[in-house]
Protein backbone atom coordinates (compact mmCIF):
# COMPACT_ATOMS: atom_id res chain seq x y z
CA UNK A 1 0.00 0.00 0.00
CA UNK A 2 1.01 3.96 -0.63
CA UNK A 3 2.39 5.58 2.10
CA UNK A 4 2.32 8.99 3.36
CA UNK A 5 4.46 9.84 6.12
CA UNK A 6 3.16 6.56 7.52
CA UNK A 7 0.01 7.10 7.20
CA UNK A 8 -1.68 5.85 3.79
CA UNK A 9 -2.83 7.41 1.06
CA UNK A 10 -6.39 5.56 1.29
CA UNK A 11 -6.33 7.81 4.76
CA UNK A 12 -5.09 10.89 3.40
CA UNK A 13 -7.09 10.95 0.38
CA UNK A 14 -10.39 9.97 2.12
CA UNK A 15 -10.14 11.97 5.27
CA UNK A 16 -14.49 12.25 5.83
CA UNK A 17 -14.52 9.44 7.71
CA UNK A 18 -15.71 11.59 10.44
CA UNK A 19 -19.53 13.19 9.84
CA UNK A 20 -18.73 17.11 9.13
CA UNK A 21 -20.97 19.02 11.99
CA UNK A 22 -22.85 21.93 9.96
CA UNK A 23 -20.55 24.64 11.47
CA UNK A 24 -17.59 22.91 10.65
CA UNK A 25 -18.52 22.65 7.07
CA UNK A 26 -19.73 26.06 6.65
CA UNK A 27 -16.27 26.72 7.93
CA UNK A 28 -14.68 24.96 5.24
CA UNK A 29 -16.49 26.68 2.63
CA UNK A 30 -15.77 30.04 3.61
CA UNK A 31 -12.36 29.23 3.86
CA UNK A 32 -12.40 27.26 0.18
CA UNK A 33 -13.44 30.54 -0.57
CA UNK A 34 -11.59 33.19 0.27
CA UNK A 35 -9.04 30.72 -0.64
CA UNK A 36 -10.10 30.88 -4.71
CA UNK A 37 -11.80 34.38 -4.69
CA UNK A 38 -8.52 36.27 -4.24
CA UNK A 39 -10.66 40.01 -5.00
CA UNK A 40 -12.95 39.19 -2.02
CA UNK A 41 -10.10 39.52 0.65
CA UNK A 42 -9.13 42.95 2.36
CA UNK A 43 -6.21 44.86 1.75
CA UNK A 44 -4.06 47.22 3.86
CA UNK A 45 -0.68 49.03 2.68
CA UNK A 46 -0.66 46.86 -0.24
CA UNK A 47 -0.31 43.70 1.90
CA UNK A 48 -3.32 41.02 1.08
CA UNK A 49 -4.84 40.11 4.31
CA UNK A 50 -5.77 36.65 3.47
CA UNK A 51 -9.03 35.79 5.04
CA UNK A 52 -8.98 31.98 5.43
CA UNK A 53 -5.64 32.14 7.06
CA UNK A 54 -7.47 33.00 10.26
CA UNK A 55 -10.09 30.73 9.58
CA UNK A 56 -7.87 27.75 9.12
CA UNK A 57 -6.71 28.10 12.72
CA UNK A 58 -10.30 27.97 13.67
CA UNK A 59 -10.41 24.13 12.37
CA UNK A 60 -10.39 22.49 15.72
CA UNK A 61 -9.52 19.08 13.36
CA UNK A 62 -6.67 20.88 11.97
CA UNK A 63 -5.74 22.07 15.00
CA UNK A 64 -5.43 18.71 16.74
CA UNK A 65 -3.96 16.78 13.91
CA UNK A 66 -1.23 19.55 13.47
CA UNK A 67 -0.05 18.76 17.30
CA UNK A 68 -0.70 15.34 16.56
CA UNK A 69 1.47 14.24 13.21
CA UNK A 70 3.80 17.17 13.54
CA UNK A 71 6.77 16.40 11.17
CA UNK A 72 10.48 17.55 12.07
CA UNK A 73 11.73 17.61 8.75
CA UNK A 74 9.12 20.30 7.26
CA UNK A 75 9.62 21.97 10.49
CA UNK A 76 13.42 21.96 10.19
CA UNK A 77 12.74 23.17 6.91
CA UNK A 78 10.33 25.88 7.64
CA UNK A 79 12.76 26.70 10.53
CA UNK A 80 15.22 27.89 8.33
CA UNK A 81 13.44 29.85 5.89
CA UNK A 82 12.43 31.85 8.40
CA UNK A 83 15.59 32.05 10.12
CA UNK A 84 16.87 33.65 6.62
CA UNK A 85 14.20 36.34 6.40
CA UNK A 86 14.80 37.00 10.33
CA UNK A 87 18.28 37.21 9.52
CA UNK A 88 18.01 39.30 6.14
CA UNK A 89 15.62 41.45 7.99
CA UNK A 90 12.42 40.51 6.16
CA UNK A 91 10.27 40.54 8.53
CA UNK A 92 7.16 40.26 5.60
CA UNK A 93 8.58 37.02 4.10
CA UNK A 94 8.93 35.92 7.60
CA UNK A 95 4.74 36.11 7.56
CA UNK A 96 5.00 34.81 3.97
CA UNK A 97 6.71 31.82 4.49
CA UNK A 98 4.57 31.19 7.90
CA UNK A 99 1.44 31.57 5.43
CA UNK A 100 2.47 29.21 2.46
CA UNK A 101 3.12 26.63 5.57
CA UNK A 102 -0.05 26.78 7.36
CA UNK A 103 -2.07 26.83 4.13
CA UNK A 104 -0.24 23.65 2.61
CA UNK A 105 -0.12 21.81 5.85
CA UNK A 106 -4.41 22.34 6.26
CA UNK A 107 -4.90 21.08 2.82
CA UNK A 108 -2.47 17.62 3.74
CA UNK A 109 -4.00 17.16 6.88
CA UNK A 110 -7.87 17.87 6.03
CA UNK A 111 -7.49 16.12 2.47
CA UNK A 112 -10.38 15.31 0.60
CA UNK A 113 -12.53 17.11 2.97
CA UNK A 114 -11.22 20.81 1.60
CA UNK A 115 -10.04 19.44 -1.57
CA UNK A 116 -13.38 18.75 -2.65
CA UNK A 117 -14.48 22.28 -1.84
CA UNK A 118 -11.81 24.03 -2.61
CA UNK A 119 -12.18 22.26 -6.53
CA UNK A 120 -15.87 23.52 -6.63
CA UNK A 121 -14.99 26.46 -5.56
CA UNK A 122 -12.22 26.30 -8.57
CA UNK A 123 -15.39 24.98 -11.20
CA UNK A 124 -17.42 28.22 -10.10
CA UNK A 125 -14.24 30.86 -10.80
CA UNK A 126 -13.74 29.29 -14.43
CA UNK A 127 -17.24 29.36 -15.16
CA UNK A 128 -17.20 33.01 -13.64
CA UNK A 129 -14.30 33.02 -16.27
CA UNK A 130 -16.84 31.89 -18.92
CA UNK A 131 -19.18 34.25 -17.97
CA UNK A 132 -17.02 37.25 -18.07
CA UNK A 133 -16.01 36.25 -21.57
CA UNK A 134 -19.46 36.30 -22.74
CA UNK A 135 -20.54 39.14 -21.26
CA UNK A 136 -17.45 40.99 -23.07
CA UNK A 137 -18.84 41.20 -26.58
CA UNK A 138 -22.41 41.90 -25.50
CA UNK A 139 -20.55 44.82 -23.29
CA UNK A 140 -17.34 45.29 -22.12
CA UNK A 141 -18.32 47.75 -19.77
CA UNK A 142 -20.39 45.38 -17.99
CA UNK A 143 -17.54 42.39 -18.40
CA UNK A 144 -15.17 45.36 -16.86
CA UNK A 145 -17.68 45.93 -14.01
CA UNK A 146 -17.58 41.61 -13.56
CA UNK A 147 -13.57 42.06 -13.08
CA UNK A 148 -11.21 41.49 -10.17
CA UNK A 149 -10.29 45.54 -9.60
CA UNK A 150 -14.12 46.74 -9.71
CA UNK A 151 -15.35 44.12 -7.65
CA UNK A 152 -12.56 43.96 -4.93
CA UNK A 153 -13.51 48.03 -4.76
CA UNK A 154 -16.89 47.40 -4.88
CA UNK A 155 -16.36 44.96 -1.58
CA UNK A 156 -13.59 46.76 0.12
CA UNK A 157 -13.30 50.51 -0.93
CA UNK A 158 -10.11 51.87 -0.09
CA UNK A 159 -8.99 48.63 1.08
CA UNK A 160 -9.31 46.76 -1.63
CA UNK A 161 -6.42 44.21 -2.57
CA UNK A 162 -4.28 45.18 -6.04
CA UNK A 163 -6.00 43.42 -8.36
CA UNK A 164 -5.87 43.95 -12.58
CA UNK A 165 -9.03 43.64 -14.62
CA UNK A 166 -6.35 43.29 -17.79
CA UNK A 167 -9.49 42.12 -20.10
CA UNK A 168 -7.41 43.09 -23.24
CA UNK A 169 -6.60 41.02 -26.34
CA UNK A 170 -2.93 39.51 -25.72
CA UNK A 171 -3.41 35.82 -27.81
CA UNK A 172 -6.56 35.42 -30.01
CA UNK A 173 -9.44 36.10 -27.02
CA UNK A 174 -9.92 39.22 -24.85
CA UNK A 175 -8.68 37.69 -21.47
CA UNK A 176 -10.67 37.14 -18.42
CA UNK A 177 -9.59 36.13 -14.87
CA UNK A 178 -12.73 34.70 -13.33
CA UNK A 179 -12.23 35.21 -9.18
CA UNK A 180 -8.65 35.39 -9.72
CA UNK A 181 -6.42 38.35 -9.09
CA UNK A 182 -5.71 38.89 -12.39
CA UNK A 183 -5.99 36.93 -15.89
CA UNK A 184 -1.90 35.30 -15.40
CA UNK A 185 -2.88 34.02 -11.60
CA UNK A 186 -6.33 32.36 -12.80
CA UNK A 187 -3.96 30.42 -15.92
CA UNK A 188 -1.48 29.00 -13.61
CA UNK A 189 -4.25 28.08 -10.52
CA UNK A 190 -6.15 25.80 -13.51
CA UNK A 191 -2.85 24.21 -14.46
CA UNK A 192 -2.42 23.65 -11.06
CA UNK A 193 -6.07 22.60 -9.88
CA UNK A 194 -5.90 20.67 -12.99
CA UNK A 195 -3.08 18.46 -12.22
CA UNK A 196 -4.00 17.66 -9.04
CA UNK A 197 -7.61 16.33 -10.30
CA UNK A 198 -5.81 13.92 -12.75
CA UNK A 199 -4.69 12.50 -9.31
CA UNK A 200 -8.18 11.83 -8.58
CA UNK A 201 -8.82 9.70 -11.96
CA UNK A 202 -10.88 10.24 -15.02
CA UNK A 203 -12.10 13.66 -15.44
CA UNK A 204 -15.85 14.06 -17.03
CA UNK A 205 -16.72 15.83 -20.61
CA UNK A 206 -18.18 18.78 -18.68
CA UNK A 207 -15.03 19.43 -16.67
CA UNK A 208 -12.88 19.14 -19.46
CA UNK A 209 -15.00 21.57 -21.62
CA UNK A 210 -14.83 24.31 -18.33
CA UNK A 211 -11.08 23.44 -18.03
CA UNK A 212 -10.76 23.93 -22.10
CA UNK A 213 -12.87 27.45 -22.35
CA UNK A 214 -11.37 28.64 -18.95
CA UNK A 215 -7.48 27.95 -20.49
CA UNK A 216 -8.70 29.59 -23.84
CA UNK A 217 -10.45 32.44 -22.43
CA UNK A 218 -7.58 33.31 -20.02
CA UNK A 219 -4.92 33.19 -22.51
CA UNK A 220 -1.47 34.68 -21.33
CA UNK A 221 2.04 35.02 -21.20
CA UNK A 222 1.83 31.98 -18.83
CA UNK A 223 -1.03 30.19 -21.04
CA UNK A 224 2.45 29.10 -22.54
CA UNK A 225 2.46 26.79 -19.05
CA UNK A 226 -0.25 24.65 -20.15
CA UNK A 227 1.45 23.68 -23.57
CA UNK A 228 4.79 22.90 -21.62
CA UNK A 229 3.43 20.75 -18.97
CA UNK A 230 2.30 17.89 -21.34
CA UNK A 231 5.44 17.29 -22.98
CA UNK A 232 7.27 17.81 -19.45
CA UNK A 233 4.79 14.69 -18.65
CA UNK A 234 5.74 13.06 -21.83
CA UNK A 235 9.88 12.43 -20.48
CA UNK A 236 9.38 12.64 -17.43
CA UNK A 237 11.56 9.58 -16.75
CA UNK A 238 13.92 10.75 -18.78
CA UNK A 239 13.83 14.55 -17.03
CA UNK A 240 14.22 12.19 -14.03
CA UNK A 241 17.22 10.30 -15.17
CA UNK A 242 19.30 13.97 -14.63
CA UNK A 243 20.03 15.14 -11.13
CA UNK A 244 18.42 17.54 -9.70
CA UNK A 245 21.10 19.65 -8.89
CA UNK A 246 22.59 19.69 -12.55
CA UNK A 247 19.26 20.22 -13.77
CA UNK A 248 19.37 23.83 -11.35
CA UNK A 249 22.86 24.69 -12.49
CA UNK A 250 21.60 24.07 -16.06
CA UNK A 251 18.33 26.12 -15.50
CA UNK A 252 20.10 28.54 -13.71
CA UNK A 253 22.69 29.30 -16.24
CA UNK A 254 20.00 29.14 -19.54
CA UNK A 255 18.04 32.35 -17.36
CA UNK A 256 20.80 34.00 -17.12
CA UNK A 257 22.08 33.88 -20.81
CA UNK A 258 18.71 34.35 -22.15
CA UNK A 259 18.98 38.02 -19.50
CA UNK A 260 22.07 38.87 -20.73
CA UNK A 261 21.75 37.85 -24.19
CA UNK A 262 18.89 40.12 -24.13
CA UNK A 263 20.79 43.01 -22.43
CA UNK A 264 17.36 43.47 -20.66
CA UNK A 265 19.53 46.31 -18.32
CA UNK A 266 19.73 48.14 -21.39
CA UNK A 267 17.01 51.44 -21.12
CA UNK A 268 16.16 50.76 -24.91
CA UNK A 269 15.09 47.40 -24.30
CA UNK A 270 12.99 47.55 -20.49
CA UNK A 271 11.12 50.40 -21.14
CA UNK A 272 9.91 48.97 -24.45
CA UNK A 273 9.64 45.51 -22.75
CA UNK A 274 9.38 45.28 -19.45
CA UNK A 275 6.78 41.95 -18.93
CA UNK A 276 10.14 40.37 -19.94
CA UNK A 277 12.49 42.38 -18.62
CA UNK A 278 10.64 41.91 -15.14
CA UNK A 279 10.43 38.06 -15.74
CA UNK A 280 14.44 38.02 -16.62
CA UNK A 281 15.66 41.06 -13.76
CA UNK A 282 16.89 38.38 -11.18
CA UNK A 283 19.03 36.60 -13.97
CA UNK A 284 20.64 39.53 -15.28
CA UNK A 285 20.86 41.28 -11.86
CA UNK A 286 22.22 38.51 -9.99
CA UNK A 287 25.53 39.08 -11.55
CA UNK A 288 25.66 42.63 -10.70
CA UNK A 289 25.06 42.72 -7.09
CA UNK A 290 27.97 44.41 -4.87
CA UNK A 291 30.19 41.91 -3.04
CA UNK A 292 28.99 43.21 0.20
CA UNK A 293 25.74 41.77 -0.16
CA UNK A 294 26.59 38.78 -2.12
CA UNK A 295 26.43 36.75 1.19
CA UNK A 296 23.44 38.32 3.14
CA UNK A 297 21.20 39.32 -0.60
CA UNK A 298 19.35 43.09 -1.05
CA UNK A 299 17.81 44.96 1.42
CA UNK A 300 14.02 45.95 0.82
CA UNK A 301 15.05 48.63 -1.36
CA UNK A 302 16.76 46.76 -3.55
CA UNK A 303 19.73 49.34 -3.40
CA UNK A 304 22.90 46.65 -3.71
CA UNK A 305 23.90 46.64 -7.64
CA UNK A 306 26.77 48.12 -8.96
CA UNK A 307 25.77 51.37 -10.68
CA UNK A 308 25.51 50.26 -14.57
CA UNK A 309 22.03 48.30 -13.03
CA UNK A 310 20.33 50.81 -11.33
CA UNK A 311 18.60 51.93 -13.88
CA UNK A 312 16.75 48.88 -14.31
CA UNK A 313 15.88 48.90 -10.95
CA UNK A 314 14.68 51.99 -10.21
CA UNK A 315 12.32 51.69 -13.36
CA UNK A 316 10.94 48.45 -11.61
CA UNK A 317 10.88 49.04 -8.18
CA UNK A 318 10.33 53.20 -8.10
CA UNK A 319 8.75 53.99 -11.55
CA UNK A 320 6.58 50.18 -11.94
CA UNK A 321 6.30 49.15 -8.31
CA UNK A 322 7.81 45.78 -9.25
CA UNK A 323 10.01 43.90 -7.58
CA UNK A 324 12.98 42.02 -9.47
CA UNK A 325 13.18 38.83 -6.96
CA UNK A 326 11.22 36.51 -9.71
CA UNK A 327 11.60 33.17 -9.45
CA UNK A 328 13.85 30.72 -8.19
CA UNK A 329 16.89 33.17 -8.81
CA UNK A 330 15.33 35.32 -6.80
CA UNK A 331 15.81 33.52 -3.85
CA UNK A 332 19.41 34.35 -4.35
CA UNK A 333 18.98 38.18 -4.40
CA UNK A 334 16.84 38.52 -1.77
CA UNK A 335 18.91 35.85 0.29
CA UNK A 336 22.32 35.87 -1.47
CA UNK A 337 24.47 32.60 -0.88
CA UNK A 338 22.38 31.62 2.21
CA UNK A 339 20.03 31.94 -0.38
CA UNK A 340 21.16 28.63 -2.82
CA UNK A 341 22.17 26.99 0.84
CA UNK A 342 17.70 26.82 1.23
CA UNK A 343 17.26 25.64 -2.04
CA UNK A 344 19.38 22.86 -1.50
CA UNK A 345 18.00 22.04 1.60
CA UNK A 346 14.36 22.26 0.50
CA UNK A 347 15.57 20.29 -2.47
CA UNK A 348 16.22 17.51 -0.41
CA UNK A 349 14.02 17.57 2.68
CA UNK A 350 11.12 17.67 0.08
CA UNK A 351 12.73 15.20 -2.25
CA UNK A 352 12.19 17.11 -5.36
CA UNK A 353 13.78 15.28 -8.24
CA UNK A 354 14.58 17.23 -11.63
CA UNK A 355 11.27 16.64 -13.17
CA UNK A 356 9.67 18.19 -9.79
CA UNK A 357 11.70 21.09 -9.72
CA UNK A 358 11.05 21.98 -13.30
CA UNK A 359 7.34 22.09 -12.37
CA UNK A 360 8.23 24.27 -9.72
CA UNK A 361 10.71 26.73 -12.01
CA UNK A 362 7.36 27.09 -14.34
CA UNK A 363 5.10 27.89 -12.39
CA UNK A 364 6.80 30.49 -10.40
CA UNK A 365 8.36 32.16 -13.68
CA UNK A 366 6.77 34.98 -13.45
CA UNK A 367 5.99 35.41 -9.84
CA UNK A 368 8.35 35.06 -6.43
CA UNK A 369 8.77 32.08 -5.13
CA UNK A 370 7.37 33.26 -1.77
CA UNK A 371 3.93 34.67 -3.27
CA UNK A 372 1.03 33.82 -1.03
CA UNK A 373 -1.46 32.66 -3.43
CA UNK A 374 -3.91 30.07 -4.26
CA UNK A 375 -1.43 28.53 -6.68
CA UNK A 376 1.29 28.68 -5.08
CA UNK A 377 0.04 26.55 -2.14
CA UNK A 378 -1.56 24.12 -4.33
CA UNK A 379 1.74 24.03 -5.86
CA UNK A 380 3.23 22.70 -2.99
CA UNK A 381 0.94 20.72 -2.21
CA UNK A 382 0.87 18.94 -5.24
CA UNK A 383 4.43 18.65 -5.33
CA UNK A 384 4.51 16.73 -1.88
CA UNK A 385 1.50 14.86 -2.29
CA UNK A 386 3.45 13.31 -5.62
CA UNK A 387 6.19 12.23 -3.38
CA UNK A 388 3.86 11.03 -0.98
CA UNK A 389 2.40 9.11 -3.86
CA UNK A 390 5.12 7.70 -5.21
CA UNK A 391 5.89 5.69 -2.04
Amino acid sequence: MLKVNNVSVNNHFNRIVAKEGTGLSCLRWLIAFFFIATPFNPSIDDTTIYLWLPMICCDKEFVLKLIERINLKYVLLLFLWLTGCLLSLKFNLTIKCFSISLGVAYIFFIGEAIIKKIYACFLFSAIFCIIQFVTYFYSPVLASSLGPEQMSLALWGEYATLTFTNQYVLFLFPRMSGLSREAGFFVSLLCIVFLIRKQYGKMTFVENVIFLLGFLFSLSKISILGLLLPILFLFKNFINKIPVFLTFLVLFLVYCYIAVYLNIGSTNYFYDNESIAHRFSAAYLVFNMQEKYLLSGCPVDFNCFNSESMALVDYLVNERHLYPSIGFIGLILDFGLFGIILICFSVVILKLDSFKFFILVLFTSTVYILTVDNFIILLYYYLIMLDSKEK
